[in-house]
């Protein structure tokens, strides 16, 4: 029998601040909420770990719950998310890229509320306004470096500032967050919890979920969010530590009972656990002074009428163009393109070596890198979002 959800927010409290002591303050990543602010809403974050032993791996088994009626039908929330950012390696919200999701799922379901934050309505963000006068500066300059210096280059000051998975011609989100309960711990309720996209060549969590989600004999959909008797449990394994993990076996089997009214009924708002930094506060993390979204004007050099300075006068003109360019009104979208031909971006023919894993990072920590996947199930996805939405609409009515 679950305890009632008021006994479970005091022991979750109880908990969270008891880990505040223990742990030294350390309160989670500072896009999501603090584990206290997270306890008043009786809930607590689920971690995606490897168990006691790394070796040995663990296996999670999920249910996972429909997003609050006022939020959009996904299974699990699209996030960008900028990593070690400034002396302090802070991580952050793409301001950009998620006003556009949010946006693009607004459009996609009138019915939801799901308005733009007032921290990232500008859709400025200083991190990939550096990242766009890098890509102009390594256009106009590349032909200059050696093949190892490209490389280095390339991924120290374009890649490792991207918010997404992929291409830059088609970006996704490097990270998800859902609402679930732990089949294992059911008198744990609600749990927050975010997992990583997979791709190609890494399964992760949410491709080996969205393919599990689909009978590729028969393009049938599996509801995976319905909460009755005919819902599914979601369970998968993850083996090893940070960016050496690896997740196999993931699965979906019958549940065979409802989820408790309960559970449903406590699930918060995406925005009531996201924290989204304004322009003033990441540019702050960058260069330690605070200011407002403005076109950044560059330091005047003295005359000089190289050819490397002509190089790099044509980089900063068109560092402004695609600035300005990537803050306009979004177009309608185009057929993917082969990066090896005519991709705004360059493809380096081979892959740096990976970076050494810092010894205070998390063993839930992201992969930086992933490939995305070449076979989403778009259109399977929005039938599933489409199904849900009725059926809670019938709920409501």
């Amino acid at each position: 029998m679950s305890r009632n959800r008021e006994d479970r927010r005091k022991a979750i409290e109880s908990q969270a601040a008891g880990s505040r002591k223990e742990g030294g303050g350390f309160d989670g990543p500072k896009y999501l909420v603090s584990d206290a602010e997270l306890a008043k809403l009786g809930i607590k974050k689920y971690v995606v770990d490897s168990g006691d032993d790394p070796d040995k791996g663990r296996t999670h088994s999920w249910s996972l719950l429909e997003p609050h009626p006022k939020d959009p039908c996904v299974v699990g929330l699209g996030m960008y998310i900028h990593y070690r950012i400034g002396v302090n390696e802070e991580a952050f919200l793409c301001p950009r890229f998620m006003k556009k999701e949010f946006e693009r799922l607004q459009a996609a379901d009138p019915d939801i509320d799901f308005k733009v934050p007032d921290a990232i309505k500008h859709g400025k963000c200083p991190i990939c306004e550096k990242r766009d006068i890098n890509v102009a500066k390594y256009k106009a300059e590349r032909e200059s470096m050696t093949e190892e210096d490209r490389k280095q280059w390339h991924k120290s000051n374009i890649r490792d500032l991207e918010p997404f998975n992929g291409g830059f011609t088609d970006p996704k989100p490097n990270r998800y967050l859902a609402w679930i309960v732990d089949e294992k711990e059911l008198d744990d309720g609600v749990q927050l919890v975010e997992f990583s996209t997979g791709g190609r060549n890494a399964a992760g969590v949410h491709k080996g979920l969205m393919d599990q989600a689909v009978d590729r004999d028969t393009n049938e959909v599996l509801d995976v969010l319905d909460p009755t008797k005919d819902g599914w449990k979601f369970s998968f394994f993850r083996q090893g530590k940070g960016m050496a993990c690896s997740y196999s076996s993931h699965k979906l089997s019958p549940r065979r009972e409802a989820l408790d009214q309960e559970w449903l009924d406590a699930v918060p708002r995406f925005t009531d656990v996201l924290v989204f930094a304004d322009y003033g506060s990441i540019k702050e993390a960058i260069t330690g002074v605070s200011s407002e979204p403005e076109k950044e004007t560059p330091e005047k050099e003295p005359a000089d009428d190289s050819p490397r300075r002509r190089r790099a006068a044509e980089a900063e003109e068109v560092a402004d163009e695609l600035v300005e360019a990537m803050n306009a009104p979004e177009e309608e979208p185009r057929r993917r393109r082969s990066r090896s031909e005519d991709d705004d971006e360059p493809n380096p023919t081979a892959d740096p070596e990976p970076r050494r894993r810092r010894r205070t990072e998390s063993d839930d920590e992201p992969r930086r890198r992933e490939t995305p996947a070449d076979d989403e199930p778009s259109d399977e996805a929005k039938a599933l979002a489409e199904r849900v939405r009725n059926r809670q609409r019938r709920r409501e009515e």
